[in-house]
């Protein structure tokens, strides 16, 4: 049974009004086909998130953070950078461990056989030093290295090392060319004066040996042989004395430009001059004897020189007013006239020189060899 006890009696005569038609759907369009999704790039493998801390209760104070758990060995060991570059991160983010210092001359670190090739290069140079040239070039080549070394690396033990011995390999190997510039010398002064050679005044040139127990006797011969010798220096030989004039004529216009006899001077009296108060002296162990016949005597001279002759003129000459001369031949005429006072002055100061004569046995004559004769004559009197 109906409730109609809300309805009004007029709302219960209105005609009731027909709902409006609903319009027909349109045909609907098929949707378009899905295209194939392009395939993802791979993703390499995650890092690790790192684990949160948990949020501290408010109830309860925060625990300690739990200590860190050791990192796990990585398989590959990591391989320590070079001087000068950073170290790599490890996998995964955080600090790589400390690495511990690796010394630049250490075996297999860079540049470790430059500094050892400059120490063996240096004690190369010591041990070669003898031989000059290769001590010298090894002594070079271990600086160069070990200062190379030094500035791309640092100072080193090895790399020091190898300079050190580099600069006393080349300090022995000048030692060395000095020590055989000496030994040279005095081989070639020993040949010099112990051949046999030809003698001055004539007579056969056989040389005669000697017995070994006569040596001492013969040494006293070989003195004699020399102080007469000297003698002949002294003006007691005439030969002598024109070989000295000649001399002495080339000489001295060697030094002045004008002969003694273009001067107006006696080269014999010059000569006669030159020669007069020679004194000499022969030591005690100077004067030798060997048993195949040669001699050797030393002495020691003093005499009158033209070096001390042209010294005084040309200590006069240069206390001229050059006004004073004005041709060639007031010249000439003014190294004339002070000449005389010039030798005055050389006579007051002699020089003094150290000889050695060579001696031959000669028919069993002591015989004074020509040449070593002629350079004592020039050495004593300047005759050069």
């Amino acid at each position: 049974m109906s409730d109609n006890s809300n309805v009004s009696p007029d709302d219960s005569r209105k005609p009731v009004e027909p709902a409006e038609p609903v319009e027909p759907v349109g045909s609907v369009e098929p949707a378009e086909p899905v295209k194939p999704a392009e395939p993802a790039e791979p993703v390499g493998p995650a890092e690790p998130a790192k684990p949160k801390a948990p949020a501290p209760s408010p109830q309860s104070p925060t625990p300690p953070p739990p200590p860190p758990a050791s990192a796990p060995v990585p398989l590959v060991q990591p391989v320590p950078p070079a001087p000068g570059q950073s170290a790599p991160m490890p996998p995964g983010g955080g600090y790589a461990p400390p690495q511990p210092p690796v010394s630049p001359s250490a075996s297999g670190a860079p540049g470790s056989g430059k500094a050892v090739a400059a120490l063996v290069c240096g004690i190369a140079a010591i041990v070669f030093s003898g031989t000059v040239i290769l001590g010298i070039g090894l002594g070079i080549a271990a600086i160069v290295l070990a200062s190379q070394f030094v500035k791309s690396f640092g100072k080193d033990g090895k790399a020091t090392g190898g300079k050190a011995c580099g600069i006393v390999g080349i300090v022995l190997s000048v030692l060395a060319i000095v020590a055989y510039l000496m030994f040279g010398a005095f081989v070639m002064m020993v040949i010099e004066h112990s051949g046999s050679h030809g003698a001055v005044y004539g007579g056969a040139t056989e040389v005669v040996p000697l017995d070994s127990s006569d040596i001492d006797t013969e040494v006293e011969a070989v003195r004699s042989a020399a102080e007469g010798a000297l003698g002949k220096m002294a003006g007691g030989d005439a030969g002598v004395a024109a070989l000295v004039a000649e001399k002495a004529e080339g000489a001295f216009e060697s030094s002045t430009g004008y002969t003694l006899t273009d001067l107006g001077i006696d080269p014999a009296e010059f000569s006669a001059w030159l020669m007069e108060d020679l004194t000499f002296s022969i030591g005690d162990n100077d004067a030798y004897a060997h048993s195949d016949g040669v001699g050797l005597a030393f002495a020691t001279v003093e005499a009158r020189s033209i070096y001390g002759v042209t010294e005084a003129l040309y200590e006069e000459l240069l206390a001229l007013d050059g006004d004073a001369v004005a041709s060639e031949e007031e010249w000439k005429a003014k190294v004339a006239e002070l000449l005389p006072q010039a030798q005055s002055q050389a006579a007051a100061e002699k020089s003094e020189s150290y000889v050695a004569l060579d001696f031959t046995l000669v028919n069993g004559v002591w015989t004074v060899d020509e040449d070593s004769f002629e350079n004592a004559l020039d050495q004593v009197f300047g005759l050069w």
